[in-house]
């Protein structure tokens, strides 16, 4: 978490999915606000940039709230729960979110390497009464760097769901950011890569909702 940018900024990008069939692959856009701690709104759009749904995650020292829109143009609907998947893609809104990065009850559990880095292994557990896609989430966090390398959701038999894994990272205005963001669903076995094209700093005027 401490490695979320300390400025406003709004990232655009892609949602590519694929399957295992390699011509059967479908384009999303998104457009991600962070405007860390308190606001992180996702836009996603369809393969012409035109608008499809948006959420927004409001933090103010306690559990999150959600705001949510869809349609075109954009208009107030009930939020989709974070174990809802996204517009045809291999992910959740969990996924996109990385909302698992606040369940309070992270813990490390050892050190391995990930692509030749030394990483911590931490494991955190949804919390109590939460609607979440995974009862468990395993985290390698590079250990030099403080940022997460992969995650591994699973179910709560402990077989894994999903599996995220940064593929590259973007150097904006001296901070180190996620560029290629690859998601595999293990049961369908697709895989969507969030590909971050072009970020820019935002002004304070974009930290209101």
């Amino acid at each position: 978490m401490k490695r979320l940018p300390s400025q406003s900024i709004l990232l655009t990008g892609d949602l590519i999915t694929t399957s295992t069939n390699a011509d059967d692959k479908a384009k999303l856009g998104i457009g991600i606000l962070l405007c860390y701690p308190t606001l992180a709104q996702y836009t996603i759009m369809d393969a012409f940039g035109r608008d499809r749904e948006q959420l927004a995650v409001h933090r103010d020292g306690g559990p999150a709230t959600l705001g949510y829109q869809a349609g075109n143009p954009l208009a107030n609907a009930p939020a989709p729960g974070l174990e809802t998947p996204i517009a045809g893609t291999a992910l959740t809104w969990m996924d996109l979110t990385l909302s698992f990065l606040w369940w309070p009850d992270g813990k490390t559990i050892g050190i391995t390497e990930v692509r030749g880095q030394p990483c911590y292994v931490v494991d955190a557990h949804a919390p109590a009464g939460h609607i979440v896609p995974y009862a468990s989430v395993r985290m390698w966090v590079d250990v030099k760097a403080s940022m997460m390398l992969q995650a591994e959701g699973s179910d709560a038999l402990g077989d894994p769901v999903r599996r995220i894994s940064v593929k590259s990272f973007k150097k904006i205005n001296a901070e180190w950011m996620i560029k290629d963001l690859e998601i595999h669903e293990v049961k369908t076995d697709r895989t969507t890569i969030l590909r971050i094209r072009d970020a820019q700093p935002v002004g304070a005027a974009a930290k209101a909702p």
